[in-house]
């Protein structure tokens, strides 16, 4: 297309019709034909997820909405197995992984539906992505300005197929792209960012709206950008059919871009040495920019465009991101960033709720470093404990000799040569019942130093010298507090464990012992019906009374737990909360009373049996 040969009207009847025909109020391209049409029932301003919500908290809205995005996810039937994510991590994810902000749940101004129409839609974008966007191309860009551009172009095209494909989930992304550009552009508004832009700052704002989301832009815009808009109209006709037309395009656009700033570049020049009649120039400034301008060195027209790119708004650049980037904490609700994130993790089922409100349970992190140098402190001590355990606990065979049937004893052959009838061997074993030992672990701030330390300590030494005997089954568990909530956290359950797990307890905050030590027992039930050695380590300070610690230990004590505290320099008389208790002054001491308490148990709760 020649701009040039074209009236000022012609380039504005081109630019004011959607070259990509989408609907005039969302811009986003849905297939309208073979469709029931039920949408047409809902009101001009009601939502989809009308239909599905009603009066609930906002933990209670977020949860609904994860699964049903999970649900969405789904039914998008992409090839590889899927995880949402909803709160943020350090680490980045990949193709298999969708993130969801939830900060739309926070905004005032939008209904229950409204919100979860949007989060459904965030949901839905990402999961296009996974379904029809070409990782690897993404990594091909030549500069952040072309990424930025081939994500944008993008964007486009994954929605478009969406539209084509599964035109009821693309509804969805209506509600999204109308919260996402409309709150950019009011944004830039209100804080009177629009104002003062560079040209460049201009252009790429007037180009994302003219391919995302052409509701923004301004008659003066469109006329004053029209040339190069005419040229990306172009390039994009027709639209891209994949990830990697979608990167040519961007190449091009920036082409286009870069062209464009080097004419503006030119013309300012110009103008200044008309102004200033000949004389030099003053370097350094070009009313614009902040940047020389030297329209003959290509490398300087990119290096301002970067550098221009990089100052850009943060808003803008949120707009259109890396699919394959992690959520920031400001991508989050209020709900979902309190309490350490804990109603996305409740979501996402890397933390349940407990028997008792206010009480979460999650899986915990390792640390591979502390659990060795914990362990070299207690490795001389673990004999003494394994030790008191090779008479009650292990399981052997065994061989009994004249027996009158059986496998032939090759050392009797000359008596059953005679007819001894007694010239038989038979094996024996001995099998011992399992028995469950459960270790809780004291997580609270008064054991920060040397209670948290020797709390650790203690349990690693338990785990090495218990998680390997083939009857028992071990349980260790870590816990601490808020004013209103209890968090237990999973170190070991039987078999299912990570083995430096232990290495990452840590003091944290407060302590409700009593609902720890229900909530605990509680949970090794779900695995066991056995009698249970409940060992406690602890400073003795609950958050609460010594009274309501020795309930919680008399309820579960009528159960079938056999809890003993191991007191860390306790704060309270350990007698007035628990029947049994033993002192850690130091380790080799401990070891051997751990050792005798553990065999004991063993003895008493385990039965033998021998079968031949």
């Amino acid at each position: 297309m020649i701009t040039s040969n074209l009236s000022k009207e012609q380039k504005m009847e081109a630019l004011t019709k959607d070259f990509l025909e989408r609907d005039g109020n969302t811009f986003v391209r849905i297939r309208r034909t073979g469709r029931l049409g039920w949408e047409n029932t809902i009101p001009q301003d009601g939502a989809y997820s009308d239909f599905i919500t009603g009066s609930q908290t906002p933990e209670e809205l977020i949860k609904k909405a994860y699964t049903l995005a999970c649900n969405m996810i789904t039914v998008m039937d992409s090839k590889d197995k899927v995880q949402v994510r909803i709160t943020p991590e350090e680490s980045s994810t990949d193709s298999k992984t969708v993130w969801v902000a939830t900060k739309v749940f926070d905004d005032p101004d939008m209904t229950i539906g409204k919100k979860l129409d949007t989060f459904l839609g965030l949901a839905i974008h990402e999961g296009c992505h996974l379904l029809y966007t070409d990782f690897p191309t993404l990594g091909e860009v030549s500069n952040r300005i072309v990424g930025f551009l081939q994500n944008m172009i993008e964007d486009e095209r994954i929605e478009r197929e969406c539209g084509e494909q599964k035109p009821g989930l693309a509804n969805f992304l209506a509600a999204s792209k109308y919260y996402m550009f409309d709150k950019y552009h009011n944004q830039m508004v209100r804080e009177g960012r629009m104002e003062g832009l560079s040209t460049f700052k201009r252009l790429m704002n007037v180009i994302l709206g003219y391919i995302r989301y052409p509701k923004v832009l301004k008659a003066d815009e469109l006329e004053e950008f029209s040339d190069p808009l005419l040229q990306v109209k172009e390039i994009l006709s027709p639209y891209p059919g994949s990830t990697r037309e979608s990167l040519s395009a961007a190449e091009k656009i920036y082409e286009v871009i870069k062209q464009y700033e080097e004419q503006q570049q030119q013309e300012r020049k110009s103008s200044r040495e008309a102004n200033n009649k000949g004389e030099s120039t003053e370097s350094g400034k070009t009313g614009e920019t902040g940047n020389p301008a030297n329209s003959g060195d290509e490398n300087t027209v990119e290096n301002n465009l970067e550098k221009e790119f990089d100052s850009m708004s943060d808003a803008l650049q949120q707009i259109t991101q890396q699919p394959k980037s992690g959520l920031s904490d400001e991508d989050q609700s209020e709900t979902v960033k309190k309490d350490g994130g804990r109603a996305g993790k409740v979501c996402e089922g890397r933390m349940e709720n407990g028997i008792i409100k206010g009480s979460y349970i999650e899986k915990a992190g390792e640390n591979e470093d502390v659990y060795k140098e914990s362990l070299s402190r207690v490795k001389q001590f673990i004999p003494a404990v394994s030790k008191a355990l090779q008479c009650e606990s292990m399981e052997h065979k065994f061989i009994v000799r004249g027996m009158r049937s059986g496998h032939l004893d090759t050392l009797k052959i000359a008596e059953a040569y005679q007819g001894v009838p007694t010239v038989y061997t038979r094996q024996g074993e001995v099998k011992s019942s399992h028995i469950s030992v459960c270790i809780l672990i004291d997580e609270s701030g008064s054991m920060w130093g040397a209670g948290e330390m020797a709390a650790r300590d203690t349990a690693i030494l338990l785990n090495e010298a218990l998680g390997r005997v083939g009857n028992i089954d071990l349980y260790i568990y870590g816990h601490t507090a808020s004013r209103s909530t209890t968090n237990l956290f999973v170190y070991r359950e039987g078999n299912r464990f990570n083995r430096f797990a232990l290495g990452s307890t840590e003091s944290r905050a407060g302590n409700h012992d009593s609902v720890a030590i229900r909530e605990v027992a509680a949970r090794v039930r779900k695995y066991t019906g056995d009698k249970v050695l409940f060992f406690m380590i602890s400073d003795g300070a609950p958050n609460e009374s010594t009274d309501m610690v020795r309930k919680a230990v008399d309820d579960i004590e009528k159960k079938g737990f056999d809890l003993v505290a191991i007191s860390i320099d306790p704060y309270y008389d350990p007698s007035t909360m628990y029947r049994h208790n033993v002192n850690l002054s130091e380790l080799s001491t401990l070891a051997i009373d751990l050792g005798k308490m553990v065999k004991k148990a063993v003895k008493d709760n385990t039965t033998k049996t021998i079968k031949y």
